[in-house]
């Protein structure tokens, strides 16, 4: 291994898998599935109630189904597990069940996105990209070019699953059209915030069901 993506075998998320259903993983007549959620439609609120006979499926084919060989002409047994999906970014938020507007819009970094609040162009501003570069790179010190701060942090660190679940475990989900009479929010001011105070999920993903 080189540190290289060429395919997807080569990632995290494949490697990843593999070790941990490695039953699933030496069969040679799994599928791994991609999910494409795309189009103007893919991004509806109500998506998880369409998606419902979908998840139905895919956890039965997770537990295996029967199918036929027509190559050699038997019976077997398929499963099949949904490793990504492939979407938009406002179909991400319907999929994931994290919002994507506002200050803490990256289901990666979560607590650690840095955000601002331009007063002047009344939206929100991204930062701390430089992050993800190289302790020695020559970006990290340009502190006149970007945000007049010199950039020490590493990237933020992702999170497990477990640490999923925890987030996860005393909120309560109500599916279905919300009923607020507004959906603006009150800006708390001018600044950067690393946004600490919201980490847990408001919604629910499609694929906790």
């Amino acid at each position: 291994m080189d540190g290289k993506l060429r395919h997807l075998a080569d990632g995290l998320a494949w490697r990843g898998f593999d070790a941990w259903y490695s039953n699933f993983a030496s069969n040679q007549r799994i599928v791994r599935l991609g999910l494409a959620s795309d189009g103007r439609e893919s991004s509806i609120n109500d998506v998880d109630v369409y998606l419902q006979p979908l998840i139905h499926e895919l956890k039965l084919s997770w537990m295996s189904v029967d199918a036929y060989d027509a190559f050699s002409k038997q019976q077997f047994k398929l499963r099949d597990s949904v490793m990504w999906t492939i979407n938009d970014f406002p179909a991400y938020a319907n999929l994931s069940g994290w919002s994507t507007k506002g200050g803490v819009s990256c289901l990666v970094c979560v607590s650690s996105t840095r955000s601002c609040w331009l007063k002047y162009g009344r939206q929100i501003c991204y930062m701390g990209h430089r992050r993800w570069l190289e302790q020695n790179h020559h970006y990290r010190f340009q502190n006149d070019q970007f945000n007049g701060t010199f950039e020490e942090e590493g990237p933020p660190t992702p999170l497990t699953g477990s640490d999923i679940l925890n987030q996860l475990s005393g909120a309560s989900f109500i599916y279905g059209k919300s009923h607020n009479s507004s959906n603006k929010r009150k800006r708390d001011g001018v600044g950067c915030s690393t946004n600490a105070h919201k980490e847990a999920n408001d919604e629910s993903s499609v694929f906790e069901d």
